[in-house]
C-alpha cells in the first residue's frame, strides 16, 4: 500500500482520494479487524463527496437558468444590432450574475427615475418593458445629437451618466427634460410617446 504524504493527498482529486481510502481501509482489515473506524470515516467522506456533488450541480442549474434569463433581460437595454455587449457582459460577470442582474435593476430604475422626473410623475403601477426597449432604440438614433452624450455609444452608461449629472446638481430640471425627450422620442415624426408611457404613472392631485 502506498504512503501518501498529507501534501500529496491535498493535491490530488476526490475520485482518486476515495480509491486510495478504499484501497488503504481494505489493507488494515487484512491487518487488524478493529480498523472499522475508518470504514466509517469512508462512508463519511463518501457522503460529503455526493452531497457536494449534487449541490454543485444544483448550483450550475440555478446558474444557467439565471444566465438564461439576463440573456434575454440585457438584450432590452442595448441597440437592436448589437452581438457583443450582451456575451461581454455574461462573460465578464460570470462568477457574480447576481451582481449583474443588480446592476442591470439598477439602470432600469435608475431610467424609469428620469421618466418620472420629467413628466412629473409621483406614481405609477406598472411598467411596460416595450416602450422602454423602444426608447433604447431612440437613444442609439439619438445620442450624438446632445453634448452630453455624444459619444456615449452605451444607453447603460448613457442612463448611468444622466443620472449622475442629476445627483451631483449638475444639469437644472429645465435642461434635463429637453435632453431627455429629445434622447428618447421620434424626431421624424415628433413623438416622444413611448418615453411618456414607460409606465401607467400619475402625478398626485393637489387637495
Amino acid at each position: 500500500m502506498t504512503t501518501l504524504t498529507n501534501e500529496q493527498f491535498k493535491n490530488i482529486d476526490g475520485d482518486t482520494a476515495i480509491k486510495w481510502l478504499e484501497d488503504y481501509v481494505a489493507s488494515l482489515d487484512k491487518l487488524d479487524p478493529y480498523y472499522s473506524v475508518f470504514k466509517k470515516q469512508l462512508a463519511q467522506s463518501k457522503e460529503s463527496e455526493a452531497k457536494l456533488k449534487a449541490t454543485q450541480i444544483k448550483y450550475e442549474e440555478v446558474n444557467e437558468s439565471l444566465r438564461k434569463g439576463l440573456k434575454s433581460y440585457i438584450t432590452q437595454f442595448v441597440a437592436f444590432d448589437d452581438d457583443e455587449t450582451v456575451p461581454y457582459l455574461l462573460e465578464k460577470y460570470k462568477e457574480d450574475l447576481l451582481g449583474l442582474s443588480n446592476m442591470i435593476d439598477d439602470v432600469e430604475n435608475k431610467f424609469i427615475d428620469l421618466h418620472c422626473k420629467v413628466y412629473g410623475f409621483d406614481e405609477f403601477n406598472n411598467i411596460y418593458m416595450d416602450n422602454m426597449s423602444c426608447c433604447v432604440d431612440l437613444y442609439f438614433e439619438n445620442y450624438n445629437k446632445f453634448e452630453e452624450t455624444k459619444g456615449i455609444d452605451s444607453f447603460i452608461g448613457a442612463v448611468t451618466y444622466i443620472d449622475t449629472l442629476c445627483r451631483a446638481n449638475a444639469i437644472d430640471n429645465k435642461r434635463l427634460v429637453q435632453l431627455c425627450i429629445g434622447l428618447f422620442k421620434d424626431h421624424e415624426g415628433n413623438d416622444d410617446s413611448y418615453f411618456y408611457h414607460v409606465t401607467d404613472g400619475s402625478a398626485k392631485k393637489k387637495k
